[in-house]
């Protein structure tokens, strides 16, 4: 586990995630894979949940659409959509819920939710209005 002073942009989350390799050799390998795979070199914006979800595919890719963030463990954000993409799986590995909850985990920092907070996700959850 690493710990910064600030959040990280995404570049910066690759860059590190290319220093910690053990060797030079895995370094350059994890540079080559991961540019060659999930993004095309003439559009870097051209990352999406379908590229990912292609390129990975036993990775199970979750997307969650909300009206906004949690705040923390007790902020319960209804009106939550979550779609999961998983490839090798079974069909009805592959799902889309609507109206689910989500809540931040254990978390007391507000702002660790832009650099990539654990969540809590909810479904068919009454306990909350």
């Amino acid at each position: 586990m690493k710990f910064y002073n600030k959040e990280l942009t995404n570049q910066e989350i690759l860059k590190n995630f290319y220093a910690d390799a053990l060797t030079p050799d895995a370094m350059i390998n994890r540079y080559s894979n991961n540019t060659n795979t999930y993004t095309n070199p003439l559009d870097p914006d051209s990352i999406t949940p379908q590229s990912i979800a292609a390129a990975c595919p036993d990775l199970r890719v979750i997307m969650i659409e909300a009206p906004n963030l949690t705040g923390g463990k007790n902020s319960f954000i209804k009106n939550t959509k979550i779609r999961c993409i998983y490839k090798n799986g079974r069909p009805e590995d592959n799902w889309v819920a609507y109206n689910a909850y989500h809540a931040g985990q254990g978390t007391s920092s507000d702002a660790y939710g832009a650099a990539g907070r654990n969540l809590d996700i909810m479904f068919g959850f009454n306990g909350v209005d």
